[in-house]
């Protein structure tokens, strides 16, 4: 309690020095700062106020988009849909156990009873109290039956919310437009990966593209021939890498790509694959079917480091892409 007081006042403190409005945002976004919860946040916000330009409102909420409100999201999600699913399994079971059971004894009871009948027994009272029992046990039987058919409606009703849960969280991590990851899908799977790595020592890459004069191809054929290059772009990038990999929208005509389990020499070929991929492929605009030419990818590419953070990769792969814009685009540079 006296830690979240002391990071509570910290950023409220932060939030008057800056002059940022108390938004439940920004506020959650100093709050994590102070309280060094996430370090790549903290890292983040360190470097946004060593930049000397902010932070600002907009900063403060970016950074929550972008580390907090998907987190949350997705951590409600998942574990509402885990519970569901456990519930659903539980009960399934528990009525067919109790179906079965109750069947195998109305058989034992039945077959008593026969058993009894025919060895012409004098005490009648024994036989009526079987045949009472017998008659009874179908009485369960059935019951459980009816108490089957309606647990089974049950158990569809939670299937179905399950299968709404695992589309919103779909939905939750995928960017709409071009149908790949989001941004926020993007930074979950390198902070897991980041996490993975250290354990396991095994390697991956990052890349970063950029589609090459996008605003003048956007503004020459317009924002709907625009967005038709940007999902062919994903479609065409998530068909040429492994299962397992991750391609992602990092904003605008930027997108990022993490390679599992290869070195920097294999993600610079995998690149120039894609790149030359990308160069060969023809712009044919929908509805019309007017050739409007063809767009190219930059590529920067970065190895992970051990005990490097996110916002290191990324300054290195970005830096990467840079030097491909600046060498003439349409090109892989390694950082």
């Amino acid at each position: 309690m006296a830690n979240a007081r002391k990071f509570g006042a910290a950023a409220a403190a932060s939030l008057s020095r800056y002059g940022i409005a108390p938004t439940p945002a920004a506020y959650g976004v100093w709050y994590t700062y102070h309280a060094g919860h996430i370090p790549d946040l903290v890292s983040a916000l360190t470097s946004v106020i060593a930049a000397g330009t902010g932070p600002t409102d907009v900063d403060c909420q970016s950074l929550y988009e972008r580390f907090l409100s998907g987190s949350v999201e997705a951590k409600v999600v998942e574990d509402t849909s885990s519970a569901l699913q456990e519930a659903l399994d539980i009960a399934v079971s528990a009525l067919r156990e109790a179906s079965e059971d109750a069947t195998d004894y109305g058989d034992i009871l039945n077959k008593t009873a026969v058993a009894l009948k025919s060895a012409s027994l004098s005490s009648v009272p024994l036989h009526d109290i079987i045949s009472a029992l017998v008659r009874r046990t179908a009485k369960t039987v059935n019951h459980n039956l009816q108490l089957q058919g309606r647990l089974q409606d049950s158990a569809s009703e939670l299937q179905t919310m399950r299968s709404t849960l695992a589309t919103v969280h779909r939905e939750a991590n995928t960017d709409g437009l071009t149908g790949v990851a989001n941004r926020r899908r993007f930074d979950t799977v390198l902070r897991n990966e980041i996490a993975r790595a250290g354990a396991d020592n095994q390697p991956f890459s990052l890349i970063i593209a950029d589609v090459d004069h996008f605003k003048k191809f956007n503004d020459t054929h317009g924002h709907t021939v625009g967005d038709q290059v940007l999902r062919s772009v994903a479609g065409l990038l998530s068909s040429l890498v492994r299962e397992g990999d991750t391609v992602a929208r990092y904003g605008g005509e930027e997108f990022a790509i993490i390679l599992l389990g290869i070195s920097i020499d294999q993600a610079a070929a995998t690149a120039d694959r894609l790149r030359a991929s990308v160069a060969s492929r023809k712009i044919i605009q929908r509805g019309s079917g007017t050739p409007v030419g063809s767009v190219t990818m930059s590529f920067g590419i970065a190895e992970y480091r051990g005990a490097e953070i996110a916002n290191s990769l990324i300054e290195r792969a970005d830096r990467a892409l840079y030097l491909a814009k600046a060498g003439g685009r349409n090109m892989v540079c390694v950082g």
